[in-house]
């Protein structure tokens, strides 16, 4: 009887139709929806990439302050004297000298601390030791 529809309708039957490989409209939501978790993961990620990269740059930047004051530091060797916060682009610094050690024959060994910061807080901190 199926037959007998097929051939006057031209329809083909029902069970030749369910198999020609389309997709039903569940499945295509659910794979829009994964679709849409990917990409999503994929742009965060990418966010977080950015961030990191921003970071890395400030510290990057602070390191070669701190480097540049603590040569300068050496440089000046026992007269090198505490300062207070100063100002250097978008960064602030500060050099710390203490006395560690004051020997008898004069000689005295000297901690040189400089921190960098910036808004956020403080970003690094480089110390060296320096005798006369």
């Amino acid at each position: 009887m199926m037959n007998i529809r097929t051939e006057e309708s031209g329809i083909p039957p029902l069970s030749v139709r369910a198999g020609n490989g389309g997709y039903s409209l569940i499945e295509l939501i659910v794979a829009v929806v994964i679709l849409g978790f990917i990409v999503t993961s994929f742009a965060s990620v990418g966010t977080n990439i950015l961030s990191l990269s921003v970071n890395n740059d400030n510290l990057a930047a602070a390191v070669r302050i701190a480097r540049n004051r603590m040569e300068e530091s050496v440089r000046i060797g026992p007269g090198a004297v505490t300062t207070g916060w100063n100002d250097q682009s978008s960064y602030q610094w500060r050099r710390e000298v203490s006395v560690l050690k004051s020997g008898d024959e004069g000689a005295t060994l000297s901690e040189i601390r400089i921190n960098v910061r910036d808004d956020g807080g403080l970003l690094c901190t480089l110390v060296t030791h320096v005798a006369d």
